[in-house]
Parts: C-alpha cells; structure tokens; sequence
C-alpha cells in the first residue's frame, strides 16, 4: 500500500518535462499544447487603453472583446500573448474566443515568432533537469552543469533547440527548449 501511495504521489514529478507542455494556462484553460498550434503571438505588455485592440470576425465585421480577455490573469494588468495560428493576406488569424482576425498594419500589437516571444516576453523558465540537464555548450554530450532548485533561470537566446539561460544575472549553459513539435519548458511572465 505504501508504494502505491509513493508512486501516486511521485509520479508526477518524475514524468515532469518528459510530455508536450501546455504552454500556458489563461483563467484555467489551455491557450496551445503544441508549437505547430501557433505561427507566432500578437504582444504588447504596455498597452493603457484595452479598447484600442481592434478584433475582427472572419467575415472581417468588427468584433469587440471584454477587457478581461486580454490580460494574462483576471487580478493583473498584464497583457496576455495572442496565439497566432496563420496567415491570410493582409491579415493574421487568432484563437480568441472562436477564430477573428488581426489587422497586420495595426501597430496596436507586435507579432513575435516563438523564438523571440520566448526571448524578449518571458521572465524565467521551469525545466525538468533530469530529463533536459543544464549543459555547457548546446549539445547533448556536452558537459553537464548545477541545476539549482532555489533559482530563477532566465531566456537569453537561442539557437535552433536550445535555449541559453542565465541564472544569478550571469549566462549560464543551455536546456532544450522544443523536441520536434513539443515544448519543453514552462514559461513564467510574472515572479
């Protein structure tokens, strides 16, 4: 009985970072699971006027949001990334509240790719060492480095699966980022 209660219980931690992350979850539900659910993301962390966000249905009639949608979280004003999850034209398709359109001439919001999404918007990332060790250059037989459970690990760059962090303020080695089509961080906006 007791090592069926140490596996419920321990489980989970050590599958950690072995399956596709859910990117992030926005008022308890799933924005995306997988890279190739999204191009890239509509951001603009420093928006004042909510309503200045001009959405439109896919008939391309204007479509108006509640403020609360775009906010990472209901009690923060912090503006949540829109998935974008293609290209038509003059125009980039989104996930909110059904399939709408955004106007790509609108300077209101800024498309990111992955990369520089994961680069410029996020603060710190959560990683499974065991599975996807620090290691000092980006390769899988290079040298491994000291995780510290304590500490925050911050995006620097990257360069095709890997992501370098740093830790303390100070580069510090590469984790991979993405296995073919999943991801495998968590990604943090707020500490």
């Amino acid at each position: 009985m007791k090592s069926i209660l140490f596996f419920l219980l321990f489980f989970p931690m050590i599958t950690y970072g072995q399956k596709a992350k859910n990117w992030y979850y926005k008022n308890n539900v799933t924005v995306f699971d997988t890279l190739s659910s999204a191009i890239g993301f509509l951001e603009e962390p420093k928006i004042e006027d909510w309503e200045s966000i001009q959405l439109y249905n896919l008939d391309k009639s204007e479509c108006i949001l509640q403020e609360g949608y775009f906010k990472l979280r209901d009690d923060y004003e912090i503006f949540a990334p829109i998935k974008v999850i293609g290209e038509i034209n003059e125009w980039y398709q989104i996930t909110t509240e059904g399939s709408k359109l955004y106007r790509k001439s609108d300077s209101t919001l800024t498309f990111h790719t992955w990369e520089e999404h994961i680069v410029n918007s996020v603060v710190a990332v959560g990683f499974n060492p065991g599975t996807n060790p620090i290691r000092k250059k980006p390769n899988e037989q290079s040298e491994e480095l000291y995780y510290d459970h304590n500490q925050f690990y911050h995006p620097i760059k990257i360069e095709g699966d890997w992501l370098y962090v740093s830790k303390y303020d100070k580069d510090y080695g590469w984790i991979k980022w993405k296995s073919k089509d999943y991801i495998l961080i968590d990604c943090f906006y707020l500490l």
